[in-house]
């Protein structure tokens, strides 16, 4: 049995809307529950050049305590920088040996937020975050440290639901204050879903918020809510949109994540690894220059508060049954 390609064959009758028939693929592939039809089949429509959420599907909402987005967040000249460190084809990806199709191994740099050229630009930017969020995320004002790392890819890509935690929940698990998503290139993927479940829940999530990719876009939520990135749609419909404006052979969703941390075990080592420290001292590394470029835009820069999507059932039963409790992980269909 070629288990993925079934798979395949079930997240694409989701994405087509033929709900019966993925039931029957799913009940037969052993799982109980399935991410609802609102987020395997997001609704989509043509906005500017970008695909975008069909507003009309969901209920909108600015502010929720749980996660908040903001758009035209990064100013022009620090966007361009960052572009030009992750882009698809940088040599940040051949230097941590990133593969775009197929999950890497996890890796992540720290530094510490207050002490002066650590961080180089993405700790200009982190600094600046933690003032314009402090009002809807008041604990981020607690920050001591900071934790980044970067993805660049494919439009049927997505990631798995997890907890953000320190030194990937080895021991023990510690979340971070928030979480923040950077979309440096949105044209294509699918969205980010935050979720009302934390960890030691009994029950799996029920509502949940949806963030669209979307250029110069920050998606931030509670540090220890469980999210994901969903897969791209890859019916025919939302497929033929796309390619009418780009080539997905070669767009990529590029995203930098920037977690905020009370406190957090930074790592003197070389190579991967998670919270490694950010090595300024070794500028003659293209993308380490990169980084520690200083803009030189002054100006006062304020984002835009944008749209979160709500979900009000983040699963639906494949057995026609109340989820009274906790199922396994792997009876439960993320789309992969």
């Amino acid at each position: 049995m070629d288990y993925v390609k079934l798979i395949s064959e079930a997240l694409w009758l989701c994405n087509k809307g033929k709900e019966e028939a993925a039931k029957a693929k799913l009940l037969e592939l052993g799982y109980k529950y399935r991410l609802a039809q609102k987020i395997l089949r997001y609704p989509i429509t043509v906005s500017g050049s970008n695909l975008a959420a069909d507003e009309k599907a969901y209920g909108g909402c600015t502010s929720n305590g749980f996660c908040a987005v903001y758009d035209n967040v990064l100013r022009e000249q620090e966007l361009d920088i960052l572009r030009a460190t992750f882009d698809s084809g940088k040599h940040f990806w051949s230097f941590h040996h990133y593969t775009e199709g197929v999950p890497s191994e996890y890796f992540s740099y720290a530094f510490e937020l207050d002490e002066p050229n650590s961080g180089g630009m993405i700790q200009d930017v982190a600094l600046r975050l933690q003032n314009q969020l402090a009002d809807e995320f008041p604990a981020i004002r607690e920050a001591k440290y900071i934790e980044w790392w970067a993805h660049c890819r494919p439009h049927s890509s997505g990631h798995q639901l997890h907890f953000d935690s320190a030194d990937e929940g080895r021991n023990d698990v510690r979340n971070p204050i928030v979480s923040v998503v950077l979309y440096l290139r949105g044209e294509v993927g699918g969205p980010t879903l935050v979720t009302d479940q934390k960890m030691g829940d009994r029950k799996l999530a029920r509502k949940g918020w949806l963030c669209f990719p979307r250029e110069n876009r920050l998606c931030v939520f509670d540090g220890s809510l469980l999210h994901m990135v969903v897969p791209g749609r890859q019916d025919q419909e939302c497929l033929d949109i796309l390619k009418k404006q780009y080539n997905l052979e070669t767009t990529k969703r590029v995203t930098l994540m920037v977690s905020f941390w009370r406190d957090l075990k930074i790592r003197n080592q070389n190579g991967r690894g998670s919270a490694v420290k950010f090595p300024v001292d070794k500028s003659d590394i293209d993308w380490v220059k990169q980084l520690q470029t200083k803009s030189t835009d002054a100006s006062i820069h304020k984002p835009e508060k944008a749209s979160v999507f709500d979900v009000e059932n983040v699963w639906s039963s494949l057995q026609d049954d109340n989820i009274a409790t906790m199922p396994s992980y792997d009876e439960c269909f993320q789309g992969f």
